[in-house]
Formats: C-alpha cells, sequence, structure tokens
C-alpha cells in the first residue's frame, strides 16, 4: 500500500501556486525580485557603522516580538492501493462512424482505484484535507495511467497493462470517443479487442427563445447524436452562443422559462466541415396536465399528490400513495405540478402528507392535448393540531427548519409525522398523531402514551413532550452540549452494523430510540455512523441522556432493551467525555441440510430480530451478538433454542411450534380491550396445548366459526386467560391483527 503523506502534497500545490500567482499579479514591465534588490539603494550594515550612526533609541527600548512559531502542519495521511503493474496487453482500434479509421487519436486507459474513504468520511472532511486527497488520487491515476496513439488503419495498443479493467479517454481536442451502442465511458480489459467509435465536434451556435422571441435568464440544453455516440448537457445562458456537439444528425432539447415548464426541440444536421447552421430553439408548453393547488393559510408544507386513473382508483383498497400506476410528475412549485403526456381519460388526484393521510380527492377530466386545472383545498380543522412554540433562552421565538412528532407508547413507538404548518418564525401548528384508523392506519392504545416532538434549527436538535390531549408545548434552544463517546472493547467484526446514539432519558424510557436514532443531521443525536473508538456530538440538549449503542436489526420500538451497551449521564453546558464499554460478543452459527430447504433464519433475542440467509454450505451466521438466550428458527420448520456463547456451529434442530404470537393489534383495538397486548404467546385454544404446527394450525381456523373462543396467554412469565367470540376474533384478523408461529 501507498501512504501518502497529505501536508507534502499541500506544500508542492502551495509553492507552485504561489510562483504562478505571483508572476502573473506583476504588471507588465515591472522589475522582477532579483532587478528591485539591483536598482534599490544599498542599505549600509549597521554592525559595521560606527557607534554616532547607529540610530538613536529611546530611553525604555521595547524588545522586539519574538517570531511566531511556524504552524504544524495537520497529519492528515491516506492509504492508497499501490498502483498497478503488469506485463499485460490491450490492442483494439478506433473508427469513425461511417467505418473508416481514425489515425493519430490521442487515448489514455486509467485503472479503476477503489476509494480508501467513505463518503461518510469525506463529509466529515474540511476543505484542505478534501483538497489533498483528491490531488492524491489524482497523483496515482497519472501515475497508473497508460497512454497511446492509433495507428493509420486506426488500431492502437495499451501496454503494461494489469489485469483489471480500464477505462480510455480521447486526449485529443476536439474529439470524442465511445463504444459501440453508444457507451459514452469505454472500458477495456486486457485481451479482449476493443473497438472505439470516433466522433469529431464541433462549435455549433445555439439560440433559445421564449414564446414572445425574448431570450430567457437561462435554460437547460441537452445534445444527443443521433447515432447514440455522444451526449452533452448543461446551462444556455444570453452570453453563451454555442455549444460543442458531435458531428452528424443531433436532438437538441431546451427546458427553460420561469418554473421550468416550456420545452423545444429540433433536429438539426451538423457538418464536420464549412460552415454550421445556427440551431433555434422556441420554447413553449408541452401538452399534459398542469395542476395547481390553492392552499389555505396556513397550511402544511410537505404536501404530495398522486394521480391515478379513476379505474385504477375504484380498485383501490389500502392508501393511494403507494399504488401501482401512479403518474409521474415534475414538481415546478410546491403548489404547480406537471404530468407530461397523460392519455385522454379521466383521473382522481389524492391530496396527502407523510404517504398515509388523505386530505382531499377530486377528479380530474384530461383532454389527452394540454390540460390546466386547479384543485383547492379547504380550509384545515385546527382542532385536529396542538401548538409548537419555539424560542431562545430569553424566550425570544426561532424559526426552524423541520419538526416531527411521534406517538410515543409504552408498548412501541410509532413512525415520525411531519404535517406541520407555519403561523410565523417560532409559531406552528401540527397535526395531532391520533389513534383513529382514517389518521393514523392502525391502532395504537392510548394509556400511558404522550407525543413526543423533535424541532430542528441548522444542526441542532431540541425535543419536546406534551399529553395526546395536550394543546401547547415549548422547545426552547438555549445552552448547548458537546459529548464525547469512548468505546471501550471495540469488536472486530460487526462495526458497520453498530452505531452510537445519544437520546434524552425520557425518549428511552418511552423506547423512542426508534425516533432519536435516525435523525437526519449528522454530528446530532442518533448520527447512524459505524461504530468507532471516539465519536463527537454536538449540539445536544442539555438534561439527563442516555448513551446506547445499537445494532442492525433492533425491533422497532424495543429501545433500550436491544442496546448492546447502555450509559446513563447528565448533560451539562459546555464539552465532557464518557466512556462506555462493549460487553463481549459472540458469533452464532447454525448448519441447515438440504432436506430442510431453509431459506432464511429468523435469530430473536431481547430486542432483537435478525434475519440470515445460508451460505452456499447451508451456514447460517450471525456475528457480533451478546451473551444471551436466542430463538433460531422460521414459522415453517420451527425454531430451537440455543445459548451463547457456543464452543463451535450447531446443527439446526427445530422443534415444532406450540404458540402464536401478537405481533400487532388490529386497526379497531378490539383485542387490547380484549386484554391482549402485543407480545403475548397464545399456548391453548379452548383448554387445547399443541405441538406442531399441522395441529395448531387448524385449531387456530377453527376458532374462528367457535361461538367463544378461550385463550390461555403467557406474558413475562404470567399465565391469563382471555375470551372472546369467534366474530371477534375473524374481525380482528381482517382488520389486520397478526399473529406468528413461534415456540416458547
Amino acid at each position: 500500500m501507498q501512504r501518502v503523506l497529505i501536508p507534502a502534497v499541500v506544500l508542492v500545490v502551495g509553492l507552485v501556486l504561489g510562483f504562478f500567482l505571483g508572476f502573473a499579479q506583476r504588471p507588465a514591465g515591472s522589475p522582477s525580485a532579483d532587478n528591485r534588490a539591483a536598482s534599490a539603494p544599498p542599505v549600509p550594515d549597521t554592525a559595521q557603522l560606527p557607534p554616532q550612526q547607529l540610530p538613536a533609541t529611546g530611553p525604555e527600548e521595547t524588545p522586539p516580538a519574538p517570531e511566531p512559531e511556524p504552524e504544524t502542519a495537520p497529519d492528515y495521511s491516506f492509504e492508497l492501493p499501490d498502483v498497478p503493474t503488469g506485463d499485460a496487453e490491450a490492442t483494439g482500434v478506433v473508427r469513425l462512424p461511417d467505418g473508416s479509421p481514425c489515425a493519430d487519436l490521442a487515448l489514455r486507459a486509467i485503472p479503476s482505484m477503489p476509494d480508501s474513504l467513505s463518503i461518510k468520511s469525506k463529509r466529515r472532511l474540511g476543505v484542505d484535507e478534501r483538497t489533498a486527497y483528491e490531488a492524491a488520487v489524482i497523483r496515482w491515476e497519472t501515475e497508473a495511467s497508460r497512454d497511446t496513439t492509433s495507428g493509420p488503419d486506426g488500431s492502437f495498443k495499451f501496454e503494461r497493462l494489469a489485469q483489471q479493467t480500464y477505462s480510455v479517454v480521447c486526449l485529443t481536442p476536439g474529439w470524442e470517443i465511445s463504444m459501440q451502442q453508444g457507451v459514452t465511458q469505454p472500458a477495456l480489459t486486457p485481451g479482449v479487442e476493443l473497438v472505439l467509435i470516433a466522433t469529431r465536434l464541433v462549435r455549433v451556435p445555439l439560440r433559445v427563445l421564449l414564446p414572445d422571441g425574448s431570450e430567457p435568464d437561462r435554460a437547460r440544453i441537452t445534445a444527443r447524436s443521433m447515432e447514440g455516440s455522444s451526449f452533452v448537457f448543461g446551462y444556455w445562458k444570453p452570453d453563451m452562443r454555442s455549444i460543442e456537439t458531435a458531428t452528424g444528425g443531433v436532438k437538441f432539447s431546451a427546458l427553460g422559462g420561469p418554473d421550468d415548464s416550456l420545452e423545444a426541440q429540433a433536429i438539426a444536421q451538423i457538418p464536420a466541415q464549412g460552415e454550421v447552421p445556427e440551431v433555434v430553439l422556441q420554447l413553449k408548453r408541452p401538452p399534459g396536465l398542469y395542476l395547481t393547488l390553492e392552499l389555505p393559510t396556513p397550511y402544511y408544507r410537505e404536501v404530495s399528490v398522486t394521480l391515478l386513473p379513476a379505474e385504477e382508483a375504484r380498485k383501490l383498497t389500502s392508501e393511494p400513495f403507494m399504488a401501482r400506476g401512479a403518474k409521474t410528475s415534475r414538481k415546478l412549485s410546491p403548489t404547480y405540478l406537471y404530468y407530461p403526456a397523460l392519455p385522454a381519460g379521466e383521473y382522481v388526484a389524492f391530496v396527502g402528507i407523510n404517504r398515509m393521510l388523505v386530505l382531499a380527492t377530486e377528479a380530474i377530466p384530461v383532454t389527452g392535448e394540454l390540460t390546466e386545472h386547479t384543485l383547492t383545498l379547504a380550509p384545515l380543522d385546527m382542532s385536529e393540531h396542538f401548538t409548537v412554540r419555539t424560542a431562545d433562552a430569553e424566550g425570544k421565538p426561532l424559526a426552524v427548519q423541520r419538526l416531527s412528532c411521534n406517538l410515543a407508547d409504552a408498548e412501541f413507538s410509532t413512525s415520525d409525522m411531519t404535517a406541520w404548518m407555519e403561523v410565523e418564525p417560532g409559531h406552528y401548528l401540527m397535526r395531532r398523531p391520533g389513534i383513529a384508523r382514517d389518521q393514523f392506519g392502525r391502532f395504537v392504545p392510548t394509556e400511558g402514551a404522550s407525543i413526543a416532538v423533535q424541532a430542528t434549527r441548522g444542526v441542532t436538535t431540541r425535543f419536546g413532550r406534551l399529553p395526546l390531549d395536550g394543546a401547547e408545548v415549548t422547545i426552547v434552544f438555549g445552552d448547548s452540549c458537546t459529548l464525547v463517546v469512548e468505546v471501550d472493547n471495540l469488536p472486530e467484526l460487526g462495526r458497520n452494523d453498530m452505531w452510537v446514539a445519544v437520546i434524552p432519558a425520557e425518549a428511552s424510557e418511552r423506547r423512542e430510540a426508534g425516533m432519536a436514532r435516525y435523525s437526519s443531521q449528522q454530528n446530532v443525536v442518533g448520527s447512524k455512523l459505524a461504530l468507532e473508538a471516539k465519536r463527537e456530538f454536538k449540539d445536544l440538549q442539555p438534561g439527563k441522556a442516555v448513551v446506547l449503542v445499537l445494532r442492525d436489526g433492533s425491533s422497532p420500538g424495543s429501545g433500550d432493551e436491544a442496546a448492546l451497551s447502555r450509559l446513563e449521564t447528565t448533560l451539562q453546558p459546555g464539552t465532557h467525555t464518557v466512556r462506555i464499554t462493549m460487553p463481549a460478543l459472540h458469533q452464532l452459527e447454525v448448519r441447515t441440510s438440504k432436506p430442510q430447504n431453509v431459506r432464511t433464519l429468523w435469530i430473536l433475542g431481547e430486542g432483537l430480530e435478525l434475519y440470515e440467509k445460508p451460505d452456499a454450505e447451508g451456514v447460517v451466521k450471525a456475528h457480533s451478538l451478546p451473551a444471551g438466550e436466542y430463538w433460531v428458527g422460521d414459522s415453517t420448520a420451527g425454531y430451537m433454542k440455543v445459548t451463547l456463547p457456543l464452543a463451535g456451529p450447531v446443527d439446526f434442530a427445530p422443534l415444532p411450534h406450540n404458540c402464536l404470537r401478537l405481533g400487532s393489534y388490529d386497526k379497531e383495538g378490539l383485542l387490547h380491550r380484549k386484554g391482549l397486548r402485543r407480545g403475548d404467546l397464545v399456548v391453548a385454544i379452548n383448554g387445547e396445548y399443541f405441538e406442531g404446527r399441522d395441529r395448531l394450525q387448524p385449531a387456530w381456523e377453527a376458532a374462528r366459526e367457535s361461538a367463544s373462543v378461550l385463550l390461555e396467554i403467557e406474558r413475562r412469565g404470567q399465565v391469563l386467560q382471555v375470551t372472546l367470540t369467534g366474530e371477534e376474533l375473524a374481525t380482528a384478523l381482517r382488520n389486520q391483527a397478526s399473529f406468528s408461529y413461534r415456540r416458547k
């Protein structure tokens, strides 16, 4: 591996740029540094003057200020792969579009370099670091590339290649190369003959006009060769009178106007020699549906529209926002949408928010030509909303960029809702997450539940809370904290699947890790970055907090039950450090056999649900698991219990299912009212216990037809009984209650 020291690169680049900038800024005819030194009057050496000629000084001579110590360049360094070398060769031929050879074309083969930095790592780099890294990559590519020139018959040969894929570029100005079938980035592999198509580029005069004949401020331009060998795109401006394109048939397209709703197209024959004709693109509105939303004030910020053909809308059995057949639109503005090239017919527009809540529905007839339609939305029912106020430490209103709320329940957390509107900066209205089917899509218990609100301003996130029937919450952006989390005993495997989250203590009690850990802000609560020995969290909210080390596979709503490590702390203004220790983690290997035909195994632990597939040898592997008991199996074969750590791999020997687990309530909450809770295990039906799905499934289906059903329930070691009718059970299952086969 090459280790590229970044300070050296920065120093060299700085010296070169400094020399050229200094040379370029010197006026014409001004003397150079040497000439100025020669023509200036001589400066006497004070060490050789007699005492009476020494410069006079005051009685209290101030000693000269010490020279500042030179700044130490930051020690940036990155690992780049070794420059690939070899003795392989690759040959090919360059032809013109008519098939004749293209000679004297300079070509370069550049190997692909595995990027040594992830996208997340690059985002954390400063400007100097990123510049230094990119300079190192360019130097690596320059050293690793190979050059050649096509001969009189168009043939070429690259030598001293490694056994890997290279991309080929053209170095000759005014020419462009592509592969056959219009692949504009040719790929070269040693031992494979490569055929390239060379296209001459010429400068084409181009004008773009609005419908009234005036020129737009700018327009998006594309120029595609009809042979598919060239594609150019960019922005046109009135001072840019030409673009460089391929010769032959070229299709020009433009998109412009105040809202980018105007289009233009033209096809021109571009000669390789002689006068090139001017291309004029006259913008106009293309046919399609132009839909304007008229919103009352205030109204939600993130409104979406789903447009379906009327016959598809009539077939809907669930929310329309995920329906197939929805037409694609281009958002010309937040309230102005364009649906291109719609066939004539009747359509239905569903206006909603959060892709779950329908705000309005309206039928729209489309002619097949240019159709304009305005959809006016009714004022909102403000009783369905609560007030959010955001302020600084002195109580002055502060504007925020994003609000979301979460219906936090002691059993589980629902997904975030972002239905909010601005009355004025610092004063907002949020839709209350309800328990009604048409508002939320599923039943959520109300006892012990509350509303958690998250406000984001810049890179700072703050949390608030109010009761389900609360009217107002105030979120204060006051003092902030910086917390440095140091992690001891880092695991060797699986660190990309783990991360550190810092969440308010109350949110942890409500199992709101699901809301906090997936924050979209970097370096804020819940940055889901790979586990490292040290992680810094900035702009945290003072108060009691919980530091969690989580991993992929944590059950939704499991909160800190799924944490690999947990640490309570109190955040104070300023910066402080905490240390959290990872437990010993273990690997689980389960051998399956072909007769079992296992496709995926569930690995269930405390707050953890993993789904792993067998490898080519039929072994299912799960790494980085803490010690404890796990159930391994699936809904068909059954489950087996394993206890980590294990001495080695175990054979998959599942025991039959003997219970059913309640995974989610029905939409109406009938099962909840009857006394069932999520996670309950149904171990007996009407007094009958079971051993195997072949006996459990028929009894479960027969229970729906019974007049009375007695369910024996196990809940955290307790045995309970719940009675309901077969019709109630059948209704709950139709309303999306879910049970899964398990082993207790």
